[in-house]
């Protein structure tokens, strides 16, 4: 095997619940207000973080405005996967596929 090309996050790393807690605080934080479930489907799942900062803050962006915002939310969610080091492991098997290609 040449390489490999993966998704890390909810294919390695069983993380959905970080992700979701962590835009969930950075909405409250930044627009007063969670996400519903259906905006959060809408406008968060499958969109990069420039649709979903936009969405938030209901305005276009600058490009450093993203990066600053961005890094925003990476930061809670890194803080979230400290907090909860119980969940903070690959998923079965991944070691093995890994160490046997």
């Amino acid at each position: 095997m040449a390489g490999v090309i993966f998704d890390f996050n909810g294919t390695l790393f069983e993380d959905a619940d970080k992700q979701v807690a962590a835009w969930q605080a950075f909405a409250i934080a930044h627009r007063g207000q969670a996400l519903t479930p259906v905006e959060f489907d809408q406008h968060v799942h499958g969109q990069n973080n420039p649709m979903t900062l936009r969405y938030l803050l209901g305005r276009e962006l600058t490009a450093e405005e993203v990066a600053t915002l961005s890094e925003d939310k990476e930061r809670r969610y890194r803080q979230l996967c400290r907090e909860d080091a119980t969940n903070f492991h690959l998923r079965p098997g991944a070691v093995t596929f890994f160490l046997s290609a």
